[in-house]
């Protein structure tokens, strides 16, 4: 018999408390501690210890317990807890890309951090894949089967819905409660509540909705099934992995389709009972305990072995652009600069800089760190790179002020476009200093400007 895993799981449950249910499932098949900000305070059925936000791998693993030596590092994106230190860490380290249709364009760099990815929508498999991480898997999230059963109760309501339904922010929503309305069918619509609620609210009902962007996979659709109710699903890429539509659900492309499928469902009890009953039985692949028997079985090849995919100078500027995007500036800077020191010829760290800078409202710093790009004596950026930055260069020394940036700008974009030159001109015409003439006929090249004194 296979020994069971050890898993450093790092996780703020404090700020997602909903993963309470996860790690149960996982320390019923691993031994597992769950390190987090504010995780000590909890009165959890596994071992916990709480850390800073932003605390160093090494010190969590230098505090856990002697017994404990993990084989692996699960990464759960919750909150603001970002680890330092896992760039050098040799333990096979795991991340799981939470909310990947809000947070993609920083999850893309996060991931270069990590042995294997698991996102919970297939949608954005490719998308991590395209930025060159060999180990991206699709691993939806599971559904508590202690709280997502069929409790027998009496079913009042025809349709229920649980999600924002507000008529300027989902309208498709708004519209399908209001045919149904219409229709004269028995209808709840309700915002987010515990899962307690939701629970107790699709045991209630007959069919549950649920509408949606096809990428954006949801477990609604499953939770509904297994409370004993019909799901009714817009397209929805991964459903029909657990849900075979007309067998386990229903599946509906436009609002005349959908209430002509309710129409038919809710006037034939027994096509209602043929479809609920093999949803149910369907609902069992996604309780958690066989998410993550399936977890576990994905990471099972890369203990033992540590897997680098990137080179570590691409890690460490990935780890510090995500520090700039979620909130801890200061961290990033500190990173950065560590990083000129042994890599002073790289250009992209003047950038991530300027970008940290700018996001904290530093201008004046931003503009001098891109400054000292233009300037570089020892190495002539390439055209393609000045024009794909060209508008973050103007921006800056706008609104920092900086006329040495402008005219230096000037010189090194190779054709700005209009609204550049005026932007430059109106900054560069603030200047005190006379003007490179070779500046000014490039941003006003129908000016009359006398070449002994251009300004």
């Amino acid at each position: 018999m296979q020994a069971q895993l050890r898993i450093l799981v790092l996780a703020s449950l404090k700020s997602q408390p909903k993963l309470g249910s996860m790690l149960q499932a996982l320390a019923q098949q691993a031994e597992i501690v769950a390190a987090g900000p504010g995780n000590g305070d909890l009165d959890l059925p596994f071992a916990t210890m709480g850390c800073g936000d932003t605390s160093a791998v090494e010190s969590i693993l230098d505090a856990l317990p002697e017994n404990f030596t993990p084989d692996a590092v699960l990464c759960l994106e919750t909150g603001n807890f970002y680890p330092q230190g896992l760039i050098g860490c040799e333990t096979p380290c795991f991340y799981y890309a939470m909310d990947p249709q809000l947070n993609i364009h920083w999850q893309t760099e996060y991931s270069k951090l990590f042995d294997a990815v698991f996102t919970p929508s297939p949608s954005y498999e490719e998308p991590l894949r395209r930025y060159g991480h060999p180990a991206v898997y699709w691993q939806p999230l599971g559904i508590e089967p202690a709280l997502f059963n069929n409790q027998g109760l009496e079913r009042d309501l025809d349709v229920a819905f649980v999600g924002e339904f507000h008529a300027d922010s989902h309208p498709q929503r708004h519209q399908l409660r209001r045919m149904m309305m219409e229709q004269g069918l028995n209808v709840l619509f309700e915002k987010p509540h515990s899962d307690e609620q939701i629970a107790a609210l699709y045991n209630r009902a007959r069919v549950v909705l649920h509408q949606g962007e096809k990428s954006d996979y949801s477990v609604r659709p499953l939770q509904a099934a297994a409370c004993g109710a019909v799901p009714c699903s817009s397209d929805m890429e991964g459903l029909a992995t657990f849900l075979q539509p007309d067998q386990a659900c229903l599946t509906y492309s436009d609002p005349h389709t959908l209430m002509h499928q309710l129409e038919n469902l809710l006037a034939n009890s027994d096509r209602w009972q043929q479809l609920s009953s093999k949803a149910q039985k369907s609902a069992v692949q996604g309780h958690w305990p066989q998410v993550i028997d399936q977890l576990l079985q994905r990471i099972q090849p890369f203990i033992g072995q540590k897997r680098f995919h990137f080179p570590e100078q691409e890690r460490m500027k990935a780890h510090a652009f995500v520090y700039h995007t979620r909130g801890f500036g200061g961290r990033g800077i500190r990173m950065l600069n560590a990083m000129q020191e042994h890599y002073p010829h790289d250009v992209e760290l003047p950038l991530l800089k300027a970008l940290t800078y700018l996001n904290s409202n530093l201008y004046l710093e931003a503009a001098k760190e891109l400054d000292s790009l233009l300037t570089l004596k020892d190495k002539k950026l390439p055209s393609a790179f000045i024009e794909q930055i060209s508008d973050v260069l103007v921006n800056t020394f706008e609104l920092a002020g900086y006329i040495e940036g402008a005219i230096h700008a000037a010189e090194a974009i190779p054709q700005p476009s209009p609204a550049q030159r005026s932007r430059l001109l109106r900054l560069i015409g603030r200047s005190e200093n006379q003007v490179p003439y070779s500046v000014i006929k490039k941003l006003a090249p129908h000016r009359s400007v006398p070449e002994q004194r251009a300004y």
